[in-house]
């Protein structure tokens, strides 16, 4: 095997149902995904690290970012709702209304 092969590092297993979307973080230490199970995790790229679990939105998650300077992360779904977490076990979330039909897309801008 040489250095150039692919090797697998880890794997998650922890959706229960299609992954719609998956970012690194800005600093390459996390995985954030959003799936069809309505969760968005944050998931450490160390060995046996615990993922952040964020519950909410009752609805798939069709899109997930993180904010590169405060680590927020935003998701939205098809319950119309943009949900932004803070990226830490508490998973306290504020949640942003008024879309009458799902969310498809975020994103934060480069600079935050």
């Amino acid at each position: 095997m040489t250095t150039s092969d692919p090797s697998l590092i880890k794997s998650f297993l922890e959706h229960k149902d299609k992954i719609t979307q998956c970012v690194f973080s800005p600093n390459m230490k996390q995985i954030i995904s959003g799936s069809y199970d309505g969760v968005v995790l944050a998931t450490s790229l160390k060995a046996n690290a615990r993922a952040n679990k964020f519950i909410g939105h009752q609805g798939p998650v069709y899109d997930v970012s993180i904010n590169p300077s405060s680590g927020l992360i935003a998701s939205c779904s098809r319950d119309t709702t943009i949900r932004i977490w803070n990226n830490n076990a508490s998973a306290h979330c504020s949640v942003l209304k008024g879309h009458s039909a799902p969310v498809k897309s975020i994103e934060f801008n480069a600079d935050g």
